[in-house]
């Protein structure tokens, strides 16, 4: 063995070797003695320990060992994504629109959280939408996720949420691009995947009921599918992907809830975060 040499062995043989120098170079085909499986570890210069050349670092120190500083991240990076990431919403920060009924702070019981209310008037409804000042990406990857809650009421509702989804008391429309989820009596009691490619507009069922509280979150790849995920349960659609265009800025996040009866309905929105490229040329 000499200096050139790249040592394959057990972690355990590896941690038992006796000849070791600065910058030797091991690679570990099980994990024991300290070492992790298919790692490759470098000698320290002082030749007193081992470290893994792909490691766990959190960007806290302007080192190679920290991966450098979380601020050059961001600084390379400014340009080249639009973040909305609102973990503490208030009522104030929508666009709220919508016929009687109130959106308004709901902070007592140990929540924190923006009630829509549609009060007792059939065909009444509430929506709450934010915005960024540069336009999302339809051609590159969206990530878009809430927690969301729908009192128990399962029938006559209609509701959306996403990007650029109608608002909750317009019909679908076929010309219109959009991803997101929504929700009515047609399609039954579960939460719809939805996205329109600008020609055509097609829902698929994820099998989890809209009612009660929820992680409802979608990874969208252009010309692939949009993996629709609320909790813990996934479905994929590949039909009827906008795959391209700009988002109107006024429709980054919409909420919406409406009811066909005297009956009222109620969307709470406690979080929600989108992460996409931007298609703006006012933003290079």
């Amino acid at each position: 063995m000499n200096q050139k040499t790249v040592t394959m062995d057990t972690g355990s043989a590896l941690a038992a070797l006796t000849a070791t120098y600065p910058c030797q170079v091991v690679i570990s085909t099980d994990t024991s003695g300290g070492f992790l499986q298919d790692t490759m570890y470098q000698r320290n210069a002082a030749n007193n320990a081992w470290v893994a050349v792909e490691k766990k670092h959190d960007h806290s120190a302007n080192t190679d060992s920290a991966g450098g500083l979380f601020s050059d991240i961001l600084q390379a990076n400014v340009s080249k994504y639009v973040a909305l990431n609102v973990m503490s919403p208030h009522a104030a920060d929508f666009n709220n629109t919508g016929t009687g009924g109130t959106t308004t702070d709901d902070f007592a019981s140990a929540n924190w959280r923006v009630k829509l209310d549609t009060s007792t008037t059939a065909n009444n409804y509430r929506q709450a939408d934010r915005g960024t000042g540069v336009k999302l990406d339809f051609g590159s990857k969206i990530m878009w996720q809430a927690k969301l809650e729908e009192q128990a009421v399962s029938t006559n509702i209609q509701s959306r949420m996403g990007v650029q989804m109608e608002a909750a008391n317009s019909a679908q429309v076929p010309a219109n691009k959009c991803v997101g989820f929504e929700f009515c009596d047609s399609n039954g009691v579960n939460y719809q995947v939805s996205s329109g490619d600008g020609t055509s507009r097609s829902v698929l069922n994820t099998g989890v009921a809209f009612a009660g509280v929820h992680s409802v979150k979608f990874l969208y790849t252009p010309t692939a599918n949009v993996v629709g995920t609320i909790d813990a349960t996934s479905v994929t659609k590949t039909s009827n992907l906008p795959n391209s265009g700009a988002v109107d800025m006024d429709k980054t996040a919409r909420f919406g809830i409406l009811t066909t009866n005297t009956v009222t309905k109620t969307l709470y929105v406690y979080a929600y975060h989108v992460v996409g490229l931007d298609s703006d040329t006012g933003w290079q």
